[in-house]
């Protein structure tokens, strides 16, 4: 089952640095109501709202509306505040309705390249390598900014990067 550690592990690190999943996601988050209207969810791009529990009381999906900046509106009333803790339930779906094109070429072959290099136990280690002719080889890093190391995904990648919003 290697195949699928290598690609959770790279769904992972992939999630995570651009900021969003690209299939869809289950996700349950506990919130403290705000006495106001909208709450932030822990996902962006929520897709479908699955139940919805205030103060351990089942309320209808059809009252709240989904915002793809991660957050969930209560139509018409406000979430209530809690002085217990949060008071909230909210299991949604997030993340893109099937992965992008480019997206999932590009994992294709980082799963193949990472599955290379489980093979050869040196190459899990080696940043570069000089041959007797001169010349060098230099191995994909991954790093903050460059997630995978490979230079076409990380540059696709960085098209789906979320930025925090400006503040002006």
């Amino acid at each position: 089952h290697l195949i699928r550690r290598v690609r959770d592990s790279l769904a992972n690190r992939i999630e995570d640095f651009c900021g969003v999943a690209f299939v869809p996601r289950y996700e349950r988050d506990v919130l403290r109501g705000n006495g106001r209207s909208i709450l932030t969810l822990s996902r962006i791009r929520p897709t479908s709202l699955i139940a919805v529990t205030i103060d351990g009381t089942s309320v209808s999906t059809s009252n709240f509306t989904l915002h793809d900046q991660g957050l969930i509106e209560y139509e018409g009333t406000a979430f209530p505040t809690s002085s217990t803790g949060p008071n909230v339930v909210v299991t949604y779906e997030h993340g893109f309705p099937s992965c992008p094109e480019d997206i999932r070429q590009e994992s294709i072959k980082a799963i193949r390249y990472e599955l290379r290099r489980y093979r050869d136990p040196q190459a899990t280690d080696v940043l570069s390598q000089t041959f007797e002719n001169g010349a060098t080889i230099r191995y994909p890093t991954a790093s903050a900014d460059r997630p995978t190391g490979l230079p076409t995904f990380d540059s696709a990648l960085a098209r789906y990067k979320l930025r925090p919003p400006a503040v002006g």
